[in-house]
């Protein structure tokens, strides 16, 4: 392809046609200015989806913290109802040891004597 190239290169130069080159040289500079506009159309786009996969991880990030909240709150209200249970479990058994020694404790005394 370089042989090619400088093939071509040195046939235009041989035709010293003037106007033929300041016309490929205009068509050079207008393709060279439109890539241009692509190129930086393209660093735009890039830049939007490198900010996009920003705010995706953020989100990601406050959905797993957001997960890892609910998980929390679930596991606080099982420990809550654990708690209440073994509350109230506790002031039964304290219920019945109070009745116990009220009322059946003399009782039982009084028969083994």
């Amino acid at each position: 392809p370089d042989a090619e190239n400088r093939d071509l290169f040195y046939r235009r130069l041989r035709e010293g046609n003037k106007d033929n080159w300041l016309d490929e040289l205009a068509h050079s500079e207008r393709e060279i200015a439109s890539i241009e506009d692509k190129l930086a159309i393209l660093y735009e786009r890039r830049g939007q989806i490198v900010e996009s996969m920003r705010a995706l991880g953020s989100d990601q990030e406050q959905h797993q913290m957001l997960q890892e909240r609910e998980a929390l709150q679930n596991e606080l209200e099982s420990a809550l109802e654990d708690w209440a249970t073994q509350v109230l479990m506790s002031h039964c058994m304290d219920k019945a040891q109070q009745s116990y020694e009220q009322e059946k404790q003399p009782q039982e005394l009084k028969n083994l004597t």
